[in-house]
């Protein structure tokens, strides 16, 4: 967008001199004109480009708080993965049953019969 207004106050620039140049060369009338265009870019130049600047300073510190957010979140998303997935320092209290050889193929069970 500030792009667009630079561009915008270049080219009012350019017209403002060609209806200068132009007007000086027809008449004193139209130097009056060309004068008060004249003027009229240079009383209005001053608050344009202040009001780019603080434009720009303001969007530039809504990025700078907008990345600053993002970043929190992030941060805090990989903290939540990382515990997720995190092991538990502490081993269960109850063990496991003991495995049986019943379910194995070719083990036996003691009572084979042949």
């Amino acid at each position: 967008m500030i792009n667009l207004q630079i561009i915008l106050a270049v080219f009012f620039c350019v017209a403002a001199f060609e209806i200068c140049r132009s007007e000086i060369a027809k008449s004193k009338t139209a130097f009056r004109t060309a004068r008060y265009l004249v003027a009229l870019l240079w009383h209005w130049s001053i608050p344009f480009v202040l009001g780019c600047l603080a434009a720009s300073v303001i969007s530039l510190m809504g990025i700078q708080q907008g990345l600053m957010q993002v970043t929190d979140v992030l941060d805090e998303a990989i903290q939540q993965a990382v515990q997720a997935c995190g092991v538990v320092e502490q081993p269960p209290d109850s063990r496991s049953p003991p495995v049986s050889g019943a379910g194995l193929p070719g083990a036996g069970s003691g009572g084979e019969t042949g």
